[in-house]
Formats: C-alpha cells, sequence, structure tokens
C-alpha cells in the first residue's frame, strides 16, 4: 500500500512539473505580444499624427 502512495505521489509531482513550463512560457508569450500590440498602436499613432503631415495648400479655384 505504501508504494502505491508514492507512486502517485512522484507521478503528481512530475506532471506538475511538466505542466508549470508551457504555463510559464504561455504567460511570457502573452506578456510579449501585448506589449507589442500597444507599440505597433503607438507607432500608428504616430504615423497618423497631425503635426507631421505636410501642409496642403489648394490653389483658388475661379467658380
Amino acid at each position: 500500500m505504501k508504494s502505491t502512495h508514492t507512486t502517485l505521489n512522484l507521478v503528481s509531482t512530475l506532471g506538475l512539473s511538466l505542466l508549470t513550463s508551457p504555463f510559464i512560457f504561455s504567460l511570457l508569450a502573452l506578456h510579449f505580444f501585448t506589449k507589442t500590440a500597444i507599440e505597433l498602436g503607438q507607432a500608428s499613432e504616430e504615423i497618423f499624427r497631425a503635426a507631421r503631415l505636410p501642409i496642403l495648400y489648394f490653389p483658388d479655384s475661379d467658380y
């Protein structure tokens, strides 16, 4: 009976340790993608900012 309990404890510990790595890597990947998406959004705001766009002068039309 003692051997079964020890084996079950070893299997659960091993399973938990194997599942911890993908969980941590997924959290790191989520953090990376979130940070990248925020930086891309800020970069697109800089592209379309009115202060950086050239001023377009249109000639007066005689209509």
